[in-house]
């Protein structure tokens, strides 16, 4: 049993690695404030279920006599098991994501744990889905409240649901003396692991989301800020002057790359990169922003083709535009353009639509 623990434990590092790298990721943190839309669903779906089968072939054998093994994990023998991390990551789905996340993560690597074969492989698949489910059924608690389980209480669901694939074990092998001995061997260390990583994955969850908040409340600050300096321009009218006066402002208060500033035809003002293009006075060279003009509404593109810059060597490779309004009728657009993708973020996105709404009369 003992011995179960030091390689259990490198299986659940290799998983809080990849949730780690996940958070990382923009894109990923824009998700975690979106959970409760059916795409975002698929999306947790799909990356928790390649988690929960990175588990399955990451496990540790446990043979005919009880012992470790070191045999393959694909095609396993009627008398071997695997103890592995699978739960931990179907639970995560579950707290998450909720029922729907969970039930098909739990689905899937349920599939591919009994495909693998071994001692009465059936057993995981009805875990696993019991597993998601009710890990789905807690996290549905904290997502009616748009918040996420403490991390005390992702470790006591992490521990319950290994129990449960415990009991499990114990009332559907066919042996029950083999069941109970091999209950005996995992069950600490896999309740003990499973705790542990649940935790931790929560953990870095909700630490990389209140790093987030607090920026946010730092650039709200900023914003409010630039609001105050910025404001009389815009109220003086879209003109060249005002433009270019308000365009300087925000490129000085905000980490982007460029800032522009268009009535409905034309470039007034550009500062930043890509202003040997960007021209004021010349007309405006971006689908993009003819895009937002037409439709009055918000885009956020994170590639280069999307921006439409006929400028071969344009170094713009992400944007926010936000429609100007004056009297419910767009009358220009302010466009926040960053050389790096990976600088745009959930935040920035969400102050260039305070700015947008500040800014329109």
């Amino acid at each position: 049993m003992v011995s179960l623990f030091l390689p259990l434990l490198e299986r659940v590092g290799l998983i809080i690695l990849l949730a780690n790298l996940l958070m990382i990721s923009p894109f990923y943190k824009g998700l975690m404030y979106e959970r409760s839309s059916t795409k975002v669903s698929w999306i947790l779906i799909l990356t928790f279920s390649i988690f929960a089968i990175i588990s399955n072939f990451t496990g540790v054998l446990v043979g005919q006599e009880l012992g470790l093994d070191s045999g393959g994990l694909l095609n396993l023998s009627a008398h071997t098991s695997i103890a592995n991390t699978r739960t931990l990551t179907i639970g995560m789905s579950g707290l998450i994501g909720g029922p729907f996340v969970g039930f098909f993560v739990g689905l899937i690597s349920g599939l591919v744990r009994w495909l693998q074969g071994g001692s009465a492989p059936y057993t995981y698949f009805i875990s696993s889905l019991l597993i998601g489910l009710l890990s789905g059924l807690v996290g549905k608690l904290s997502l009616k409240n748009n918040r996420y389980p403490q991390v005390w209480q992702g470790s006591l669901c992490g521990a319950l649901m290994e129990i449960v694939q415990m009991l499990c074990i114990l009332c559907f092998i066919p042996n029950k003396a083999q069941a109970w001995s091999l209950i005996q061997l995992i069950a600490l260390p896999m309740v003990f692991v499973n705790a542990l990583g649940t935790g931790i994955f929560l953990s870095i969850i909700l630490g990389t989301l209140r790093q987030e908040e607090s920026t946010k409340a730092i650039q709200t600050h900023d914003v409010l800020e630039l609001a105050n300096t910025t404001l009389p321009f815009f109220r003086q009218g879209l003109t060249e002057e005002s433009a270019q006066k308000a365009a300087l402002e925000i490129k000085k208060f905000m980490r982007v790359s460029a800032v522009s500033v268009t009535n409905r035809h034309s470039i007034l003002a550009h500062v930043g990169a890509a202003s040997d293009h960007h021209i004021p006075t010349k007309e405006i060279i971006t689908d993009l922003s003819k895009q937002v003009i037409e439709s009055g509404e918000i885009h956020v593109v994170r590639q280069k083709s999307q921006i439409g810059c006929s400028h071969p060597d344009c170094p713009l490779e992400a944007a926010i535009v936000v429609p100007l309004f004056v009297r419910k009728k767009v009358v220009g657009s302010f466009k926040l353009y960053f050389t790096d993708a990976e600088s745009l973020t959930y935040v920035e996105e969400q102050l260039a639509s305070g700015l947008g709404n500040i800014f329109s009369s």
